[in-house]
């Protein structure tokens, strides 16, 4: 199992592939259908977005460009830190029951809209409250957005994460989640495989379902090429949080 720690000692190494030097063109193609529905939630005031397992992801900045509060939740407190100076700020911390959040000081409104919590996802739920500048977690989020969040956790965690996911996002809430598939039989993850019909099965109690869009990408991850992966494919699919809005 891949654990905070293990995640920290890549981020030390420098071992940081599963970065994307600018926001995922998924989110590019589909991140205002997000946007439009986590709006008409939130009305009146700002939409609230949880970006789990975010690390330093340039996605988090775009999607506070575009009018909204983003939370993003990451484990290694190198990566939140990195996350504000690679965008030219200085970061701060508060230290709250749940952990550390890190704000910028002195930065421009978007990147002032973006919050990191640096803690376990996994502890996280309806119940945690934390003084945040996004308000406490127990106030639900309006949408989430999963890049390379869920196919970085072992398959016997997913429906532990399924249920974090539901404990935090309202009723009606969008979720606009990106995976990742590939023959899993040569290696295995992190990242891992997931087909259509695994998350169809994993969200079904709790979410609904709608793909968006799949496409090929190059094997850019040495570890599975070397395994002979030579073919991936990435997906897009938006799913809503079962229950009625309140």
């Amino acid at each position: 199992m891949t654990t905070i720690d293990e995640w920290a000692a890549r981020w030390a190494a420098g071992q940081t592939g599963f970065h994307e030097a600018a926001p995922n063109e998924l989110l590019l193609r589909h991140g205002a259908a997000l946007l439009a529905a986590a709006g008409s939630i939130a009305l009146p005031r700002r939409a609230r977005v949880l970006v789990p397992l975010c690390g330093k992801a340039h996605d988090l900045l775009w999607l506070a460009r575009r009018d909204v509060d983003v939370l993003g939740v990451e484990g290694v407190e190198q990566a939140c830190r990195a996350f504000f100076e690679d965008h030219g700020a200085t970061p701060s911390s508060t230290l709250l029951g749940a952990g550390h959040v890190f704000n910028a000081v002195g930065a421009d409104p978007a990147l002032a809209a973006v919050s990191l919590l640096c803690a376990d996802f996994f502890t996280l739920g309806a119940s945690t409250a934390i003084a945040s500048p996004l308000a406490p977690l127990s106030a639900r989020f309006d949408a989430a957005y999963d890049r390379a969040a869920l196919v970085a956790i072992p398959p016997a965690r997913r429906e532990a994460y399924v249920d974090v996911l539901g404990a935090l996002l309202g009723p009606g809430a969008p979720l606009l989640l990106v995976s990742f598939e590939y023959d899993q039989s040569r290696v295995d993850g992190p990242p891992w495989s997931l087909s259509a019909n695994q998350l169809r099965q994993l969200f079904a109690s709790s979410f609904e379902l709608s793909h968006l869009e799949t496409r090929a990408v190059p094997v850019r991850n040495a570890r599975l090429a070397t395994a002979g992966v030579s073919a991936m494919s990435e997906s897009c699919y938006l799913l809503r949080r079962r229950g009625p809005r309140v």
